[in-house]
């Protein structure tokens, strides 16, 4: 009898320690609605994925992580990029000293693309796409492109 217990309290010691390996929260999911175009460019539609949560820890990895998928652009059929695809993320940097806006860097390609590529309309569809993606989750408040 004195056996089977000890086993016991040995398996669920060893179990414990399994299962808590890792980050508190890691392998948790957060839901993220991505900003993209319908078809006819005229409105924005939203494609669901999911991220890891531990990742919101860190504010700016969090919305660099976002941006990266929103610059990779739709899997949805008939979802259209509002940013075209040569433009990079260069960087995301949160405002100093104020709390929850986020400066969001885009290369070259986004401005020349302005007026050249994009229609008026497409502009404000790309900046509505960023600024809806980011501004969903409480700690970013504003966005600065």
């Amino acid at each position: 009898m004195k056996k089977i217990i000890s086993l016991i309290l040995i398996s669920a010691v060893l179990v414990s320690l399994l299962c808590g390996c890792g980050e508190k929260g890691k392998g948790s999911l957060v839901n993220v609605k991505l900003y993209f175009s319908n078809s006819e460019k005229d409105s924005l539609v939203t494609e669901e994925t999911s991220v890891d949560a531990f990742l919101r820890k860190d504010t700016v990895g969090f919305a660099r992580k976002i941006m990266k998928l929103l610059l990779k652009g739709p899997k949805t059929e008939g979802y259209k990029a509002v940013i075209p695809q040569d433009v990079k993320l260069r960087g995301i940097s949160l405002e100093k000293g104020e709390d929850g806006i986020i400066n969001i860097d885009l290369s070259k390609e986004y401005l020349k693309s302005r007026g050249k590529d994009f229609s008026q309309s497409e502009e404000l569809l790309a900046r509505y796409s960023i600024i809806c993606t980011l501004c969903q989750f409480e700690e970013i408040k504003k966005v600065k492109i």
